[in-house]
């Protein structure tokens, strides 16, 4: 993305913002110093070649939503695999056979976003 100032990078974060949430859902995030912070953190990894990462911190800090806005803004497509209390290893095993299929075989361009419930 290159560096840019703070303003033209949240006005940046807003439009993608709005963008996808007329394309897919509403996301209820505000912009603060922190969350603009993740989101350039996430993005620069993100936009490397192989990148990945492991976001980890207490709950409520907007992880999955700010990965969702740098994935729509890098046009990745965003996977995550809808865990509930009857979800098994099978299961599991399925859903990432799938996103790897779709990475590795049809060259994808994917995120894969685990969550700890």
């Amino acid at each position: 993305m290159g560096r840019i100032g703070k303003t033209d990078f949240i006005n940046m974060v807003e439009g993608q913002m709005r963008a996808y949430e007329r394309e897919f859902k509403e996301l209820e995030i505000h912009i603060i110093e922190e969350v603009l912070d993740m989101i350039s953190q996430i993005e620069r990894v993100l936009s490397m070649p192989g990148g990945s990462l492991l976001l980890a911190g207490r709950s409520g800090v907007c992880r999955k939503q700010s990965t969702q806005i740098v994935a729509h803004m890098l046009n990745l497509e965003f996977i995550t695999p809808n865990i509930n209390r009857d979800y098994s290893m099978k299961e599991f095993k399925r859903d990432l056979k799938a996103v790897l299929q779709k990475a590795g075989i049809e060259a994808t361009r994917t995120v894969l976003f685990i969550e700890d419930h």
